[in-house]
């Protein structure tokens, strides 16, 4: 039984790395989306953090690990673009 629940939890492990791997990509997507001047991204092993600036004004985000294995990749994107945009 252990076995299976380590597998799983590596499995569920390497998906959100690629989901990591996958959001670093679209860094300048989601930059020109929401029209940003900069958006800084930092990767750790427990979360992605966003910095995002526009003019004189900036925006900080930050997307754990549990938030990441749970939704799917444009879900995310999605979550990012909402959180950063500045009206």
């Amino acid at each position: 039984m252990k076995k299976s629940a380590d597998l799983m939890l590596n499995t569920t492990h390497h998906k959100t790395i690629e989901k990591k791997i996958e959001i670093q990509k679209m860094t300048d997507h989601i930059k020109r989306d929401i029209g940003a001047d900069t958006l800084n991204i930092s990767v750790t092993s427990d979360a992605i953090k966003f910095v995002m600036t526009k003019g004189n004004r900036y925006r900080k985000y930050t997307l754990d690990n549990e938030y990441i294995s749970k939704y799917r990749l444009f879900c995310l994107v999605g979550k990012i673009k909402n959180a950063l945009v500045i009206s």
